[in-house]
Order: structure tokens, then C-alpha cells, then sequence
């Protein structure tokens, strides 16, 4: 059996074991004193080289080459403007026919207006306002007062950006109210309009004829509705014209179908528009009384006289250059016109032969 150790060996053992464990220790947390101290040093050179490619506070501001990461300050720069920008009011060219001019029309889901695509000028943009469509790309708030609350939709969406004309007609090509001259031809009357005529009076209504609209003014018509006029203009004029003073006469040739500039549109604020829009939505007035009510009144909006009713042969004269030597002469040049037995063609070749005839 071996003997044992001797007590004086034991300490010596017990303290060699406690100097290997502290070395051990000491050891590991040099280890970790090292690897963090590397962790440092690499992470410091990292942030140095990022550092390098910030600019100083005075350098200027790198533009971004992405919108979305715009800065604030830069914002203006990259967003869409919600309004459009005016467009800039265009002084008369000497020749009409490069200017801006709108062509707009009041139709239904029903109506063939392959006529327009076909033979309308080319200086018009056409405008095709469906009023019985809420999915039409033009289309008024709602389907109330036959064309008056289209054309009213027309100018509120365009009223910032207006053309230099506007010229309203209704969907028809052939209709009793465009100029029998021209066999009631809209295409006809579009093509014969001198366009320099709408820039030198600002209104023109495109119908000559006086009948109906001129031949009876508006006192005479008063009690000769199934509803009196006056009942109509009674319950409109305050609430479309406040403060104005109602006329004692208003009077124009019918029908709704008219060319405006931008200056005489722009004569009357937005908010004119927008209130005779809302008086047309809320009024219990039916379409018939309401579109004749604004039937009576575009002229005055636009500017011209209440009683608006130039002479039939000036109106040919001055916007379609059909000049007739005198009143009988321009009746039969309407008797020809207006004659659908009679070859278009022949017809038109009459009236300019009229036109010529010496009286």
C-alpha cells in the first residue's frame, strides 16, 4: 500500500492548483480584452469611411435621384401640382384658325354623333358632354335642364383652363333651329362661321333667325306659357343674379347654340357658375322650364345687351360671309336652303349666287 502524502506536501499541491486556475482566467480575459478591442478598431475604420462620403453642413444638398426620397425642402420639385396652371390668356391671332377652340356638345347615350367625327372643322376639339351617363369621361353633375346644366359643367370643369373659344351646340345635325340658309345643317353653319367673328364681339349666337326668341319680348311672353315667364323669372333671378336688377326686357334668338371667348366666359367669376349649377340641381322647375329659362339668359351672361336681337341680314353677313343684297333675296336664298328635294350642293351654289345678285 502506498503511503500517503505527507502534510507538508499538501499545501504545496492546493497552491498550484489555485495559481493554474487564475492563470487560466487571467488568460481568457486577455483573450476577450483582444477581440474586443479588434471589434472596435474595425468597426471605428467603418464608420471613418462612411463618414468621408457625408458632406459637411456647408456643402450643398445632394439632389435625389429618386423622387420619393426627396427632402421636404425639395418637395414642390418632384409633385404633381393638384391645379392646373392657366393657361395664358393668347392675343387674336391673324389667323383664328390656330388658336384654341372647343367645340362642345350636349348628347345622350342614344344620340349618332358619328356626324362630328366626320366633317366637323379640324380647328375644333370636340367636347361630348353624355348627360345621361355618369361613366362618360365628360358628363354634367346631374341629368337636369336639357343642355343648360352640361354647358354649366362644361365651363366650372374648364374655367381655369379655358380655349380661346367655346362654341355650344346640341347633338343634332339637321335641326329646325339652325340656319334654314344652310339647309339646317350644323356641319354647314361650323364650316361657313367666320371664326375672327367670335373674337371681335365675344357672343355670337350662332342662330340668324329671330323667330322664335326676337319676335316676342319677354314682357309679351309672360302670359302666354302654360306657366307665365315671369313666374320662371321670378323664382331664378335672385338666386342667379343677386343684386342684379331684372331686366324689363330679355329677348335673343332661340336655341341654345352659341360661340363665347375665354374673356367674356371669364368676365363672371367661378362661383357664378358653380351658384347657377346649384340653383339648376335643387330647383323643382322641370327641364322644360328650366333649359328655356337659360335659354333666355346665355346672351346676358356672356355679356351682351338683355335685348340681344341683331338683324337677320347683318347675321349672315357679319358670321358666314353670306352678305344678300336684300330682305326678299335672303327668304328665298331660305326657301332654297332649307329645300331637301334640291341637290346639297345646288343648293349652296344658289345662296352664293344670291348673295352676288345686285338688288
Amino acid at each position: 500500500m502506498a503511503d500517503s502524502p505527507s502534510q507538508s506536501q499538501r499545501p504545496t499541491l492546493r497552491g498550484s492548483a489555485r495559481r493554474f486556475s487564475l492563470l487560466t482566467v487571467l488568460l481568457f480575459l486577455a483573450t476577450q480584452v483582444w477581440f474586443y478591442s479588434r471589434s472596435y478598431q474595425r468597426a471605428d475604420a467603418q464608420i471613418s469611411i462612411q463618414s468621408s462620403h457625408i458632406p459637411s453642413q456647408q456643402s450643398s444638398v445632394i439632389q435625389p435621384t429618386n423622387p420619393v426620397e426627396a427632402p421636404k425642402a425639395q418637395e414642390s420639385e418632384w409633385v404633381v401640382k393638384e391645379q392646373p396652371a392657366i393657361a395664358p390668356v393668347t392675343v387674336k391671332a391673324p389667323n383664328a384658325n390656330e388658336g384654341r377652340n372647343f367645340l362642345i356638345m350636349v348628347r345622350t347615350n342614344h344620340d349618332d354623333i358619328s356626324w362630328v367625327t366626320a366633317y366637323v372643322p379640324v380647328r375644333y376639339t370636340v367636347r361630348a358632354y353624355v348627360a345621361d351617363s355618369d361613366d362618360a369621361t365628360y358628363h354634367p353633375l346631374v341629368n337636369k335642364g336639357q343642355e343648360a346644366m352640361s354647358y354649366l359643367q362644361y365651363v366650372i370643369d374648364n374655367y381655369e383652363n379655358l380655349p380661346d373659344t367655346s362654341t355650344f351646340i346640341h347633338a343634332h345635325q339637321f335641326a329646325i333651329h339652325n340656319n334654314p340658309v344652310f339647309g339646317n345643317d350644323m356641319i354647314q353653319m361650323l364650316h361657313n362661321l367666320n371664326p375672327e367673328v367670335v373674337y371681335k364681339h365675344g357672343y355670337i349666337n350662332l342662330n340668324c333667325n329671330k323667330d322664335p326668341g326676337c319676335t316676342e319680348t319677354f314682357s309679351d311672353r309672360m302670359t302666354k306659357e302654360p306657366v307665365p315667364m315671369h313666374t320662371w323669372f321670378a323664382e331664378a333671378w335672385p338666386m342667379i343674379f343677386p343684386g342684379e336688377t331684372l331686366p324689363e326686357i330679355i329677348a335673343a334668338p332661340c336655341c341654345a347654340q352659341f360661340s363665347v371667348t375665354r374673356d367674356r366666359i371669364r368676365e363672371r367669376p367661378l362661383s357664378f357658375y358653380v351658384r347657377a349649377r346649384n340653383w339648376l340641381v335643387e330647383t323643382e322647375m322641370n327641364n322644360y322650364y328650366s333649359s328655356r329659362l337659360f335659354e333666355y339668359i346665355w346672351h346676358y351672361i356672356f355679356g351682351a345687351n338683355a335685348h340681344h336681337c341683331p338683324m337677320e341680314m347683318w347675321c349672315y353677313c357679319e358670321l358666314y360671309d353670306k352678305c344678300f343684297p336684300s330682305a326678299d333675296i335672303m327668304q328665298m336664298a331660305k326657301r332654297i336652303g332649307s329645300n331637301l328635294s334640291i341637290d346639297s350642293e345646288d343648293r349652296a351654289s344658289a345662296v352664293d349666287i344670291m348673295c352676288q345678285k345686285e338688288q
